[in-house]
Order: C-alpha cells, then structure tokens, then sequence
C-alpha cells in the first residue's frame, strides 16, 4: 500500500505523550520520528519526553506543525494520537493534501542521480 504524508497540526502537550507513548521500549511500528531539532530527555514517569522543538523548550499549549504518516495518527498505535484525532478530525489534513512518500523518495534519488551523472561527464 501507499504510505501517505501530511501536515498536521499539534499541541505541545500532544506532540510529547505521542512521542512517549512509542518510544517507551523497543521501537515497534508506528514509532514517532524526529529530525535532530527535537530532543527528548527520561522524565519523572521514566518515559521519554519532548523536551524541546526547533532547539527551543517545548510548549505544551503551542500548535506546531508536524509532517507524519497520516495513517500513524488514527491507527491506535500511538493511544494519545489516536484519541486526539479522532475526537479533532478537522486536523487532519484532506486527502488531496496528502503526498505519496514513495514517490516523493523515487523523485529525490532521480534528481539527484541524474545531477552526478550530468557533473561526471561535464
């Protein structure tokens, strides 16, 4: 099947019990991925927690936009992201909103093949 990606909005608060709730344990599918601008630290509970985003302390009650598999929010393998969406169904993006990972990936790979092979023969 096609892995789709959205834009979605989300709360601070959110943001840290979806990461939590996946990183608690061995990875398993579904697990919520980051870019290095997010840091996460062991928290009172000794679950892993956001602590801060874009470099910047997290804020539980600022809505920032987060880039996922839209199908990781509503498929019950992150609790807390599923509760939330489903009850805040407008924050997911419409379907035409969606863009295929795949072929997003295959496009990547392609240009950039394409620019080696056009800088080794110039």
């Amino acid at each position: 099947p096609d892995e789709t990606l959205g834009v979605v909005t989300m709360p601070g608060w959110l943001l840290d019990e979806g990461v939590a709730a996946t990183h608690a344990g061995d990875p398993i599918p579904g697990w919520f991925q980051y870019d290095d601008g997010v840091q996460e630290a062991l928290g009172g509970d000794g679950r892993p927690r956001v602590t801060h985003v874009g470099g910047e302390p997290l804020e539980p009650d600022r809505l920032y936009r987060v880039a996922t598999k839209v199908s990781d929010l509503t498929n019950g393998q992150s609790p807390p992201l599923k509760a939330y969406y489903e009850a805040h169904p407008e924050a997911l993006p419409p379907k035409g909103a969606y863009v295929n990972i795949h072929a997003e990936l295959m496009g990547f790979f392609a240009r950039n093949m394409w620019r080696k092979l056009w800088e080794a023969i110039a």
